[in-house]
C-alpha cells in the first residue's frame, strides 16, 4: 500500500489515472514482467498473439484469467493449425 500511494499511483496519472485493463501484443511477456507490470499499475494485462503488425490477431487472452506468462487460447474467428517440422 505505501509503495502504491508513494509511486505507482504517480505512474498511473500520468498514464491517464484509472487503469482497468492493459493490452500487449507482439512476443509474449515473460511471467517476471507480467507480474511486475501488475503490480506497478494495479492492473491486468492481456496479451494478444498473431500479426499484431497488421492487425490480424490469432490469440488473446481472457479478460478474466489472471495466470501470467501464456498468451491465451485462440479467438472464435480463426483456425490454428499445428504442423510438426
Amino acid at each position: 500500500m505505501l509503495w502504491d500511494l508513494i509511486i505507482f499511483k504517480k505512474i498511473r496519472s500520468v498514464l491517464g489515472g484509472d487503469i482497468r485493463f492493459m493490452l500487449c501484443g507482439g512476443a509474449p511477456l515473460s511471467a517476471d514482467s507480467q507480474r511486475f507490470i501488475n503490480i506497478c499499475m494495479g492492473a491486468p494485462i492481456g496479451q494478444g498473439y498473431g500479426l499484431i503488425e497488421t492487425f490480424v490477431g490469432a490469440a488473446f487472452s481472457e479478460a478474466d484469467d489472471t495466470v501470467v506468462g501464456r498468451v491465451g487460447p485462440p479467438l472464435p474467428c480463426c483456425y490454428i493449425k499445428a504442423v510438426a517440422a
